[in-house]
C-alpha cells in the first residue's frame, strides 16, 4: 500500500496537535505547580489527596472545638476568681467580727457587705457564654440560679460540656454550677456567714468562717483542675497542629509537581512540536509540488 503525500500531510498535521495538546499540558502544570489538575492525571493519587484533604478538615475542626473549649475555661477562670475575692474579702469580714471589739452595729454592716458578696456570687453563677449559661450543665438554655442562689428541681445545672479532640477522645471543658457554686459550699459559707452575723453570736461567726475556709479551699481545688485541662488542651493543641503539618506535606508530595523535572519535560515537549511543525511544513511543500507537476 503506497502511502501518498497527503496522507503524509494529514499524519503530520495529528502530530503537530497532539504535541500542541502536550505542551500546553505541560504549560499549565508549571504555571499552577500541580501534578494533579483533574481525576484522569492520576486515579489513585486522587483518591489519596481526597482522602488527606477529609483529614485535615476533620483535624480543623477538632481545632475549632478545642478553642471553644479554651474560651470556656477562660471564662471558668474569671469566675473562679471572681469567687476567690468574694470568699476572701468574707473571711477577712468574719474574723474583725469576733471578739469583744465587734458590737452588733458592726455585725449587721458587715452582714450587708457580706449578703452583696453573695448576691455577687449569684451573678457569677449565671453567667452567659456564647449565648449560653456557662454553668447550666445539660440545661444550658436555662438560668442555674435563682434570686436567692437556688436551683430549680426540674432543670439542675448538672452535666459537663465535652469536647471532642478526636480518634474517640473525649474531654470535659468547664465544671457545672453544681460543682463551683453548691458541692464546693461557697453559697451555702456566705449564707451561713451573713446568719451568724445577724445572730450576733461569736461562735456562729467562727463557724462560719470555717465553712469559708473550706469553700475557698474547694473552689483553689477546682482552679487547679482547670489549669490541668488547660495543660492537657495545649498539648491536645500542639499535636494537631503537627498532624496537619504532616498532612499538608503529604498533600503536597501527592498533588504538587516537581518543577525541575516539569521544565525537562516543557522543554522536551518544546523541542517535539518545533520537530513535529517542521515535519508538517516538509509535507505540506511535498504535497504543494505534487499538485504542480
Amino acid at each position: 500500500m503506497r502511502v501518498t503525500s497527503h496522507t503524509q500531510y494529514l499524519q503530520a498535521r495529528q502530530t503537530v496537535v497532539e504535541a500542541s495538546a502536550r505542551l500546553a499540558e505541560t504549560t499549565q502544570k508549571a504555571s499552577h505547580g500541580k501534578r494533579i489538575r483533574r481525576p484522569s492525571d492520576d486515579p489513585t493519587g486522587t483518591a489519596e489527596a481526597l482522602q488527606t484533604r477529609s483529614d485535615r478538615r476533620v483535624t480543623a475542626q477538632t481545632a475549632r472545638n478545642i478553642d471553644a473549649g479554651r474560651r470556656r475555661l477562660d471564662a471558668e477562670e474569671d469566675v473562679l476568681a471572681g469567687i476567690t475575692d468574694a470568699l476572701t474579702r468574707a473571711k477577712e469580714l468574719g474574723l474583725s467580727q469576733i471578739g469583744a471589739t465587734a458590737s452588733p452595729q458592726t455585725r449587721l454592716v458587715a452582714k450587708g457587705e457580706v449578703d452583696e458578696l453573695l448576691n455577687t456570687v449569684i451573678g457569677l453563677g449565671n453567667t452567659q457564654q456564647a449565648g449560653a449559661f456557662l454553668f447550666g450543665g445539660f440545661y444550658a438554655d436555662q438560668q442555674p440560679f435563682d434570686a436567692a442562689g437556688n436551683v430549680s428541681p426540674t432543670t439542675p445545672p448538672v452535666g459537663e460540656a465535652q469536647l471532642d479532640l478526636g480518634s474517640g477522645q473525649r474531654m470535659a471543658t468547664n465544671h457545672d454550677g453544681q460543682s463551683v457554686f453548691v458541692d464546693s459550699g461557697v453559697l451555702d459559707a456566705l449564707r451561713n456567714l451573713s446568719a451568724a452575723l445577724a445572730a450576733n453570736d461569736d461562735t456562729q461567726i467562727a463557724n462560719a468562717v470555717t465553712d469559708v475556709d473550706n469553700a475557698f479551699d474547694a473552689t483553689q481545688s477546682l482552679v487547679a483542675d482547670v489549669g490541668a485541662r488547660w495543660v492537657r488542651m495545649d498539648h491536645t493543641a500542639s499535636a494537631l497542629e503537627d498532624v496537619d503539618l504532616n498532612l499538608e506535606e503529604r498533600l503536597g508530595a501527592i498533588e504538587d509537581a516537581d518543577l525541575a523535572e516539569v521544565l525537562v519535560e516543557l522543554s522536551s515537549r518544546q523541542v517535539a512540536l518545533q520537530s513535529a511543525l517542521m515535519a508538517t511544513a516538509r509535507a505540506s511543500e511535498l504535497t504543494l509540488t505534487n499538485y504542480l507537476r
